[in-house]
């Protein structure tokens, strides 16, 4: 089956939404607003957010319960493309959705060690998760301990993940967090090599490859600037697997003796060449422009294939993470040119 044979009926579904997006100048004007209900009250009037909002009441305007709504619509967004998806494109889905398990499993972790009562549950959110996971979430968001959560991820693919650093002899936060990274890395690497072949597996090993890459990067450089890892340490950390980077390179930037050599280490790599003047307190950054850059660039190239539902939930989670930051920004009052810098309205972009 071709491209455009397979692609057509979701690339339609996928432009239509793309085209009610948020533009730069739209963002601009929500970092303008004196509060949350008039920032509410801008996203209503939109096409994107206008049936989900619009609707609320005064009661219902406040942070928590906006954001709850705002990552609803992007989980209703891949609800309805999982809808419309032939069996390969779900199944990308699929390993896909275990970002949106990674994430809820973060937080559930974080609200633990915290002692943080919050209510986390959002039966919109439950339905979906009841849909595409097989972790029991109304359960998993009971949980007050550790020991609880990790009984009730029993028959998931979580459970040896947590049982392990349970088991460990340090048990901290960083640990279970970098275990899920971990492991998400290695399923979605392992998945996309097992169930995808020719432009498709191109396209999405590049994306997942240029993450790794950076990621190992940034994990080498903050374990030399703000903890004593040996060697030996810091190579047990590094995901297997590569893009743009030699083993000799990652080599070379884990045995170097400071921050110093680290930075001079890292310009020799290819992404050292292209990024003038990088060095790792820059790596966030570069790391936020080349993921845009690799989805973006794929997804106008190839708008036939995988690349355009990747671009597209790529596209999506950033714009509710900005609307997000803006409100928290214009809640305590922040003015609109440290809005602007804070929710990265003004980053750079490739042209394409």
């Amino acid at each position: 089956m071709s491209g455009l044979t397979a692609y057509s009926t979701i690339t339609t579904k996928i432009r239509a939404r793309m085209s009610r997006m948020l533009t730069k100048e739209q963002f601009y004007e929500l970092a303008e607003c004196k509060g949350v209900p008039e920032l509410v009250e801008y996203l209503s009037a939109t096409d994107a957010y206008k049936d989900i909002l619009s609707a609320l009441t005064k009661e219902q305007l406040h942070r928590g319960n906006i954001e709850k709504i705002l990552k609803r619509s992007y989980y209703s967004d891949f609800d309805t493309i999982y809808h419309f998806a032939d069996l390969k494109q779900k199944r990308y889905l699929a390993l896909y959705f275990k970002k949106f398990e990674l994430v809820f499993l973060k937080s559930c972790i974080r609200n633990i060690c915290r002692t943080n009562s919050e209510d986390r549950s959002d039966k919109e959110v439950v339905s979906i998760f009841k849909k595409y996971s097989k972790m029991n979430i109304e359960e998993v968001q009971k949980q007050t301990s550790i020991e609880g959560l990790i009984e009730v991820l029993s028959g998931t693919e979580y459970y040896e993940i947590f049982k392990h650093v349970a088991d460990s002899s340090k048990n901290l936060l960083s640990d279970y967090e970098y275990a899920l990274d971990y492991a998400y890395f290695k399923s979605l690497w392992r998945g996309i090599n097992k169930y995808f072949d020719g432009l498709d597996r191109k396209i999405l090993l590049n994306a997942i490859g240029t993450k790794i890459d950076i990621l190992n990067m940034q994990w080498i450089y903050r374990s030399k600037k703000y903890y004593s890892l040996t060697e030996a340490e810091i190579y047990a950390m590094i995901l297997p697997y590569r893009r743009h980077l030699h083993k000799e390179e990652i080599q070379s930037m884990v045995e170097a003796k400071n921050i110093e050599d680290f930075n001079l280490e890292l310009k020799k790599t290819m992404y050292g060449k292209k990024e003038a003047d990088l060095s790792g307190e820059k790596l966030e950054s570069v790391y936020t422009f080349l993921l845009d850059s690799d989805r973006k660039r794929a997804g106008y190239q190839f708008p036939y294939s995988i690349a355009i539902i990747e671009y597209f939930l790529y596209q999506k989670e950033r714009e509710v993470a900005k609307i997000i930051m803006i409100m928290e920004c214009v809640r305590y009052g922040v003015s609109k040119n440290e809005t602007v810098r804070i929710a990265k309205i003004d980053e750079r972009s490739v042209a394409v």
